[in-house]
């Protein structure tokens, strides 16, 4: 009895530096494609290693915890044999002690959290990899998603420098905490199966709670294109600190205040996935320094000035449209376009451009740089008119016989309708263009009002259903962006917003998500008549166009 005990005893030791060894052993890895791919196997094995001596430093507590129970059971015995173990169990302990806190990276708990810390980086890196090694996707993407890549995998190393104890503010600078706990993903087949939120590191769900010296926010964006995501979900985040830091400095310029945020605010971090439904959803995590508001304070006083009302005898609108470089224009009900001058002498003016032909009525209007488009759906059919600002010369296409066109959008270049009896979406490549393209939208109500956001370079759509859709340009792949939106009348982006009239109303949604928002503070009590057209114009303030009450009015800050 008393030989078995002391083997027992002697072994304790021997197991504990013998899981140590197989903590520090390595896995093989299977056959590796790529210098990209080798290096992410690389990652998965430093994990497994940390997993391992997280095993073993916990399996050495519990022996720890065993010997030393034995031990005091044993001192309420004066039995020879039993000193002897309780001073064999008391050196044991000494041993795997010392094993404990020399030999081993870190502490079983920062291994742990390493661990969950490391998987999440890995699952982000074989997603970045995975759309860099996409063809079909454009050059830019891929670029994108390699530039994420080498984030990422330098984010891997901050995680074992901190373990390591050779960087230990590397990763509480770019989370703001320590290490978050994540579910695990290991290997590029469990990423695969794994839902899109475990993909994602902790802050994406949960956004680390101000401190002291720092705010945190989170944007959120999606896209086909990777590209465009993220730089939506940038723009959302500096959204979300403008509003946060507006209501301590409520009385400063909005532009003057996000200029100052955009300079102050750096990204602590960023992480995407593919969604099958809504394409690329990127977030981006901001920290936003609390001195900032300091230096609000100080900036220029937002000036209040009263509304520019267009009125004219006789004059009614129907639509609005804007362009940063030729101005804003609208669209009346006897088929007239005018030209809306809001500076210089006699303004508000509301100069007449030209008249459709005849007893036409436009539809709507938009307007490039150097021209702009009437769609009009005639008794032969949709023509569309285009007046040349430079030349004051007036063109007409018929661009289908027989056939209705209710919205009309151009990037500069290309001519979009929404042609309702057929459920499509047809299109030109210029002004010139004989031949027509058409996108399907026969799953959707009947297509309406629309307009290109140039950022995102894709059309907003809406539906006689009170639907909005975002359709991405080139291959018209569409997305729902809201429901429920009533009849609109007329669509305008922002720079944070997509503004769509519906009855008397202008409603807001989030440009990177399509989530409701409430109007800024002076759009809040905007009740119209019947409100039929929205318009942004280059300093980033909206004009409305009130059918009822035979008035334009704006600008109105939307930040």
């Amino acid at each position: 009895m008393r030989r078995l005990t002391w083997v027992s005893l002697l072994c304790l030791p021997l197991a504990g530096l013998l899981g140590l060894w197989v903590a520090q052993a390595q896995t093989s890895s299977g056959a590796e494609t790529s210098v990209l791919e080798n290096s992410i196997h690389i990652c998965e094995r430093q994990v497994a290693g940390w997993r391992r001596q997280q095993q073993v430093e916990l399996a050495l507590v519990v022996l720890v915890a065993i010997c030393g129970a034995v031990v005091s059971a044993l001192h309420q015995t004066t039995a020879k044999w039993a000193k002897r173990t309780t001073l064999a169990l008391g050196l044991t302990t000494s041993i795997l002690t010392i094993v404990n806190s020399r030999v081993f990276t870190a502490d079983d708990r920062t291994l742990g959290h390493a661990v969950f810390e490391g998987d999440s980086v890995i699952s982000q890196l074989w997603v970045s990899l995975k759309a860099a090694s996409d063809p079909t996707l454009p050059e830019e993407d891929r670029k994108t998603a390699m530039a994420e890549y080498s984030k990422k995998l330098a984010e891997f190393h901050a995680v074992g420098e901190k373990l390591n104890g050779t960087n230990p503010t590397a990763v509480a600078a770019r989370q703001g905490t320590e290490f978050q706990v994540i579910p695990a993903a290991n290997a590029q087949s469990q990423t695969a199966q794994m839902s899109q939120t475990a993909l994602l590191p902790a802050w994406t769900q949960r956004p680390p709670v101000e401190n002291d010296a720092n705010f945190y926010f989170v944007g959120r964006a999606y896209d086909s294109s990777i590209t465009v995501a993220k730089q939506n979900s940038m723009d959302d985040a500096l959204h979300n600190a403008l509003l946060t830091v507006r209501t301590r400095v409520p009385n400063v310029s909005g532009t003057a205040l996000l200029d100052l945020i955009k300079a102050s605010a750096s990204v602590q971090d960023s992480a995407f996935v593919y969604d099958g439904k809504r394409g690329y959803v990127f977030y981006t995590l901001l920290r936003l320094s609390k001195e900032t508001q300091t230096l609000a304070a100080g900036l220029p006083q937002a000036k209040a000035a009263a509304p520019l009302k267009f009125e004219s005898k006789g004059w009614q609108p129907a639509d609005l449209t804007a362009n940063p470089t030729s101005g804003l224009f609208a669209l009346d009900r006897q088929g007239g376009v005018s030209r809306l001058v809001a500076e210089g002498p006699g303004a508000p003016q509301v100069e007449k451009l030209f008249r459709l032909k005849g007893n036409d009525a436009g539809d709507a209007l938009t307007a490039s740089a150097d021209a702009v488009f009437v769609a009009s759906s005639t008794k032969i059919g949709c023509t569309v008119y285009r007046y040349s600002l430079a030349t004051k010369s007036l063109d007409s296409r018929l661009m289908a016989v027989g056939e209705r066109c209710v919205g009309i959008a151009n990037d500069g270049n290309a001519i979009y309708l929404s042609m309702p009896d057929r459920k499509q979406i047809r299109w030109w490549d210029n002004w010139q263009a004989k031949e027509a393209h058409s996108w399907d939208l026969s799953d959707a109500g009947l297509p309406g009002s629309m307009v290109y956001d140039e950022p995102g370079h894709r059309l907003i759509v809406a539906d006689d259903a009170g639907s909005a859709y975002a359709v991405y340009l080139p291959e018209g792949r569409k997305q729902l962006v809201q429901s429920n939106l009533g009849a609109v009348q007329s669509i305008a982006t922002s720079q944070f917003h997509i503004l769509l009239a519906s009855g008397p109303k202008i409603l807001f949604l989030a440009r990177s998500d399509g989530r409701g928002e409430n109007p800024p503070a002076d759009l809040q009590t905007l009740t119209g008549g019947h409100i039929v057209g929205v318009a942004v114009d280059k300093d980033d303030r909206v004009w409305f166009a009130d059918y009822e009450k035979r008035l334009v009015e704006g600008p109105l800050p939307l930040i």
